[in-house]
């Protein structure tokens, strides 16, 4: 909306569809050390008990605390509340990365273990890396809380690509990171609008992926920073698998969503933490996800995918998003794409396409629709969507080919750069574009 001039006239019908803006919090909105203390003499001066509770969740609402103000915060309440109190506080701390560490001096193992226990999934959220999957029991409140501030993340990606005009690289074509949502196994579509309520009971299973990305600045990791972060990493998975290779995961990917947000990995050094685990464990798909929105050299995430097994690989692009993660400057390998979906019926496009247009013979084997051998006939591109392209530059006649007054890019093999090992280019990043295929 034009905000130059904010005086409505006087007279006239104005017609418009309003959607509220949930946004992430911001600093201003945290309380200062110089605030604190008119905070504390409120808490104070509220009834013991449920009141003064019911106080501090009135505060948290509305305003962020840090971590150092944790312990003072928690002095107004007695001693069976200081669980609850820290509870309640949990969603609106600004300083997030220090939360667990300083509940943990905090509270005895039994308390903390009482607290990780109440918050449920909510313990371990990290907004700022929160892709990831998750299992809700919605008669837990503090489930409702993780949903809102997902929902948060969720209005801001799609606020900011709409008024960008990015491509939509949702599942369901509504710019919404949610993806496959069920409500006690049957499937629903969450939204992060009015337009959608939690449920009150139940249990709210679904994917979540972040769209935001690493800035255009932004490079991998220096080797040195990368060994000492890889070391450490490395010692908490030995340090809990307790003689089993394959124990240890979940304290790994524990450490790993809240350490990453201060990191930006390569490919192939998401390879390297990926390989601390066994080739056959499901986590190698969650280490991915968990390192997604800290890959820099996208283009290079083929390299990723091909260190997992193709039941893995499935697993992933269902997790993450097919038009997230699938490159048309390289794709190359075996695909099962439900068409009902719009985010797998658009790749299936993309390759029908490549495959007409490019010389010789892309489809090895056979190719099967509903399990029958077939050829995909031109007509399948008719209304051709909008495609996501790697590229720096847009596509010419010699690098591009026409698809009935569209263009799409054509397969380029990725050549070995100066100081580059097996196609990765850490030191060369290509900018990613998304943009609409113009009609010449």
């Amino acid at each position: 909306m034009d905000d130059s001039d904010t005086t409505v006239p006087k007279q006239g019908f104005l017609e418009f569809d309003f959607v509220e803006g949930k946004s992430m919090p911001v600093r201003d909105i945290a309380v200062s050390d110089q605030q604190i203390a008119t905070v504390l003499s409120a808490l104070e001066a509220q009834p013991e008990g449920k009141p003064r509770l019911q106080f501090l969740r009135i505060l948290a609402k509305e305003r962020m605390f840090t971590t150092t103000q944790i312990s003072e915060i928690i002095r107004c309440f007695d001693q069976p509340q200081k669980i609850s109190a820290l509870a309640t506080i949990w969603g609106s701390i600004w300083d997030q990365e220090n939360l667990i560490r300083v509940c943990k001096q905090l509270l005895s193992a039994t308390g903390a273990q009482k607290l990780k226990d109440l918050l449920g999934p909510w313990y371990d959220f990290n907004r700022k890396n929160c892709t990831g999957h998750y299992s809700l029991d919605l008669e837990n409140e503090f489930s409702h809380a993780l949903i809102r501030k997902l929902q948060q993340v969720s209005s801001e990606n799609r606020m900011r690509r709409v008024d960008q005009g990015q491509l939509d690289i949702s599942q369901k074509g509504n710019h919404e990171g949610w993806r496959n949502e069920t409500l006690d196994g049957e499937a629903i579509t969450i939204l992060s609008t009015d337009d959608w309520a939690v449920p009150g009971a139940g249990v709210l299973e679904f994917d979540f992926v972040s769209f935001a990305r690493p800035p255009a600045e932004a490079v991998p990791t220096r080797a040195p920073e990368f060994d000492t972060y890889y070391k450490q990493v490395t010692s908490i998975k030995m340090g809990n698998n307790f003689g089993d290779a394959n124990a240890g995961a979940p304290e790994m990917l524990a450490m790993l969503r809240w350490t990453a947000t201060e990191y930006f990995f390569s490919s192939k050094q998401i390879c390297t933490i990926m390989n601390l685990v066994a080739q056959e464990h499901p986590a190698r798909c969650d280490v991915l996800v968990v390192l997604w929105s800290r890959l820099v050299d996208e283009e290079n995430a083929w390299a990723v995918l091909e260190n997992l097994i193709p039941e893995q690989r499935a697993e992933v692009y269902k997790r993450i998003g097919y038009l997230s993660l699938f490159n048309p400057l390289r794709p190359d390998g075996w695909y099962k794409l439900d068409l009902s979906v719009r985010e797998e019926n658009v790749v299936a496009t993309i390759l029908v396409a490549l495959a007409i247009k490019e010389p010789g013979q892309n489809v090895r084997g056979d190719q099967t629709f509903n399990g029958e051998i077939f050829v995909p006939p031109k007509a399948w591109l008719a209304g051709m969507p909008t495609c996501l392209l790697y590229t720096s530059d847009a596509a010419d006649e010699e690098d591009s080919v026409d698809l009935g007054g569209r263009r799409i890019i054509k397969k380029k093999k990725i050549r070995d750069e100066e100081g580059c090992e097996g196609g990765y280019e850490e030191n060369k990043r290509s900018m990613r574009q998304s943009y609409e295929i113009k009609k010449e």
